[in-house]
């Protein structure tokens, strides 16, 4: 058993290295399910990210399941709680240099192979079951795709996002 005190959430500056300085962040509004959002964090561990960010609807990233699957990741990677991820994503863009890519399942999207990593990079990893929504599209300038053989319409959200950070790290 452990007990322990969550510090109040990080800010932005806290979170992310000077400007000029590469970065890779990813933005998870909506990853629900825990073992999905620990193993995304531990890929981003592994793979090299700067921190991840995470929107309102995710999954407790201190829970006894993410804790588990992330390896305890979590608590040495970068971590943003965002009260207003929207808001965090536009700051990252307009003010700290970042080049925002969605990730998407549609086939007028630039595939993967296709993409060169910027030196700031945030990377939007939609939910499980519904991807990104509208306001995510809007909000993002460039979406991104894996192409899939005929009759595989997707991955799950934790391979996807292993698979871009392998392409990016």
């Amino acid at each position: 058993l452990a007990c322990g005190r969550r510090n109040p959430p990080s800010s932005l500056a806290e979170i992310l290295p000077p400007q000029g300085e590469p970065a890779l962040v990813l933005v998870c509004p909506a990853v629900q399910d825990p073992t999905n959002l620990g193993s995304i964090i531990r890929t981003a561990a592994a793979m090299g990210a700067t921190a991840v960010m995470l929107g309102s609807e995710c999954a407790d990233p201190f829970s006894r399941r993410v804790l588990r699957v992330s390896m305890g990741s979590v608590l040495f990677l970068p971590l943003r709680e965002s009260p207003d991820l929207v808001g965090d994503v536009v700051a990252l863009r307009e003010q700290h240099g970042f080049e925002v890519l969605a990730t998407v399942l549609d086939e007028k999207a630039t595939p993967l192979d296709q993409v060169v990593r910027p030196l700031r990079l945030a990377l939007v990893l939609g939910s499980e079951g519904h991807g990104l929504d509208e306001r995510w599209l809007q909000l993002c300038p460039q979406q991104i795709t894996l192409p899939m053989r005929a009759g595989i319409d997707s991955l799950n959200v934790s391979i996807a996002a292993a698979v871009f950070l392998y392409h990016f790290a």
